[in-house]
């Protein structure tokens, strides 16, 4: 007879090991079928006489995540998956058993992991608290974890309300609300409320620096939502040039081709603790794309290390390195 003994019951990551553990009495064979390609008509070997383990860590891992508009400011990220199947022992004594659905959500690494309370909402993939200019486009992504009706209203410090939005009905899944602000009065800080039958609330410092442009940026983050952010910092561009050279007969040299690329350097200046989650995200992204010049480039991060935490320091700076390939210069 075959026995599920342990499978995960509660949401889990792509990006962790999440185990359905098994039992059989004899030496048949274990079918399992489930709705995923990958772990389809598969059989599974047993690791002692009578237990065998399905690991379902990085089963879309390659998933190409979708998106769904919710409304001009709002969309839903197609990031949550259910397996549903069936495991078969095979041979003498043949027995079935069925998986009950596993919730899966896609995430190609593990930077955050999920809430573990019981709330219904929770912001998901976001620093504790941001930073940004009057005139900005912010992203804020979130976790609705059952249908429910849902509103944003982003306030200033003297709870004077900036914009309110309705989002309406949304079913279980992660959203990204993107946030265009254009103060013309000057704010320290803004308030954004994510309101459902539960509120969570999000602390945003409006920074008036004269001495640094606010650079966006937009980067993928772990759960497959693309985010915008900001942050005030001194950028350098460099570029450099590698020259591919031929000899003739005679042994003079000529250039066939120069290839360049440009170095970027962004010196983040002092960020609080809680707005480190963000330059982490930034680092670890699969894509990300600085805004020069009025257009946004893709840059690949080249940054080997960055420091999240140093006693007794509450605020940190950090240069982040990036690369790009100067295809005006090639």
């Amino acid at each position: 007879m075959i026995q599920i003994i342990k499978q995960p019951l509660e949401l889990c990551l792509d990006s962790d090991n999440s185990i359905i553990e098994l039992s059989s009495d004899t030496t048949g064979r274990i079918d399992i079928n489930t709705n995923n390609a990958l772990l389809n008509q598969v059989t599974v070997a047993k690791y002692n006489s009578t237990n065998a383990i399905i690991n379902l860590k990085s089963l879309y891992r390659n998933t190409i995540v979708s998106t769904t508009e919710v409304t001009n400011e709002s969309h839903k990220v197609n990031n949550l998956f259910t397996i549903t199947g069936d495991i078969k022992q095979v041979g003498e004594l043949p027995s079935e058993v069925s998986i009950q659905p596993i919730q899966i959500l896609y995430s190609y690494k593990t930077i955050e992991r999920l809430p573990t309370n019981n709330n219904v909402l929770h912001f998901l993939g976001i620093s504790d608290s941001l930073l940004c200019s009057s005139n900005c486009k912010l992203s804020i992504p979130f976790f609705s974890s059952k249908s429910q009706n849902i509103s944003v209203r982003v306030s200033d410090q003297k709870n004077n309300l900036v914009k309110l939005s309705l989002l309406g009905s949304l079913s279980t899944g992660y959203y990204v609300y993107d946030l265009d602000l254009a103060l013309d009065y000057n704010v320290e800080s803004i308030t954004v409320e994510i309101i459902g039958e539960e509120t969570i609330t999000k602390a945003i410092r409006v920074l008036k620096n004269k001495v640094n442009t606010p650079i966006n940026f937009r980067f993928r983050n772990q759960f497959g939502a693309i985010i915008n952010a900001q942050l005030f910092s001194n950028i350098d561009i460099e570029e450099e040039l590698k020259s591919k050279v031929y000899s003739d007969q005679d042994g003079r040299q000529f250039t066939s081709e120069i290839e360049s690329n440009s170095l970027i350097t962004i010196d983040t200046g002092y960020l609080l603790q809680s707005e480190l989650f963000l330059i982490r995200q930034l680092v670890n992204s699969t894509l990300v794309e600085l805004e020069i010049n009025g257009e946004y480039i893709p840059v690949v991060s080249t940054t080997k290390k960055i420091k999240v935490y140093r006693d007794r320091e509450y605020i940190i700076t950090n240069k982040l390195t990036f690369t790009f390939s100067n295809y005006e210069a090639n």
